[in-house]
């Protein structure tokens, strides 16, 4: 549970108390410019996902697969995925211990690495 407060008030220091939101499942909703992104607590080992939305209904296809391994080999620290049909952006960061800065990087380059993906991410979207 103290990581889960760490991240709490990283995350309520970063945002200046606004655009935090704890969602059922646990996760945290955080807004900051456009995009929304979510915060997951891991533990065993402890660690901090940062995650993201790029497209959505993408059907699963090898021009994706390809799209995603390039992607991949291009970024240092996000990574993208295809989940249930939407392609995902994502950072997990080590939390033990919990680096504020770290968490605060990977929040704020979040939409910097989104806008210059979504856009062909999108191009297979069925939504």
């Amino acid at each position: 549970m103290a990581l889960r407060d760490d991240v709490r008030r990283v995350l309520n220091a970063i945002c200046e108390g606004k655009g935090v939101e704890e969602v059922p499942d646990g996760d945290f909703c955080v807004e900051l410019a456009e995009l929304p992104r979510w915060v997951r607590i891991l533990e065993k080992p402890d660690a901090v996902c940062v995650f993201g939305f790029l497209a959505f209904e993408v059907p699963r296809s090898t021009e994706v697969e390809q799209f995603l391994h390039d992607t991949n080999r291009s970024c240092v620290m996000f990574r993208t995925f295809w989940e249930d049909d939407d392609i995902l952006l994502r950072v997990d960061l080590m939390a033990s211990p919990l680096v504020p800065s770290q968490l605060q990087t990977a929040l704020e380059d979040f939409e910097k690495v989104a806008a210059r993906i979504a856009p062909k991410a999108q191009e297979w979207s069925n939504s």
